[in-house]
């Protein structure tokens, strides 16, 4: 029996020998590679189509600047497109100064001091939400009978805007491509360095597992 128990023992500590090596090559792997799987898990969150002609640009509601400033830039590629603002929330930083414009005319404004046509740009005040928005996008192309539609948001919202958007208007028989707005706030290539990059990330990756769940 002793003889037994002392085999037995032997053989644990060498399998724990074994997984502790296994766990201590992992993470050398990890840190050795660190900076490549860094990337890797931004680099998931952008998917973005080539700039191409559609038939109205909607731009989604928060990050009004980068949204605005990308939008002028679109404009500038093809000066004929339209462009639609959603976003009925109203910062309360906005408020405390006495200010009730919501994230669609944010979003306007910036577009338009950017150099796009007043009357290209137009503010839809809907949606509190990604997928509330994606149901009045819905919607509204759908009155105007679009075809081909762009949806324009921060870029390291793209992931998820492909997973709410996509699917539910193609088979509306509606394209959707995706346009990304860069940040100034963070690098985005090497976003772990700063605060608001780690919570930019982060967040994208909850709300991707919330719409996961959820939806």
């Amino acid at each position: 029996m002793e003889t037994l128990g002392s085999s037995t023992r032997g053989l644990l500590r060498r399998r724990w020998v074994k997984v502790l090596g296994a766990l201590l090559l992992l993470m050398g792997f990890g840190w050795l590679f660190r900076v490549a799987l860094l990337h890797a898990v931004s680099d998931f969150l952008v998917t973005e189509d080539a700039p191409c002609p559609v038939d109205a640009v909607y731009v989604l509601g928060g990050a009004s600047l980068e949204r605005g400033i990308r939008a002028a830039h679109v404009h500038r590629q093809f000066p004929g497109t339209v462009f639609y603002f959603t976003g009925s929330n109203v910062h309360t930083e906005l408020e405390a100064h006495g200010i009730r414009r919501d994230e669609s005319e944010m979003s306007q404004e910036v577009t338009v001091r950017e150099g796009v046509p007043a009357t290209q740009c137009i503010p839809l005040h809907m949606g509190t939400s990604t997928m509330e928005e994606a149901d009045a996008i819905l919607i509204h192309a759908r009155m105007m009978h679009y075809k081909t539609i762009a949806v324009l948001s921060s870029r390291y919202h793209m992931r998820r805007i492909d997973y709410v958007f996509t699917k539910r208007f193609a088979a509306a028989g509606i394209t959707v491509k995706r346009i990304g707005a860069p940040t100034d706030r963070f690098d985005e290539r090497y976003w772990w360095r700063s605060e608001d990059g780690l919570m930019a990330v982060n967040n994208e990756y909850v709300k991707l597992l919330y719409y996961w769940w959820k939806y």
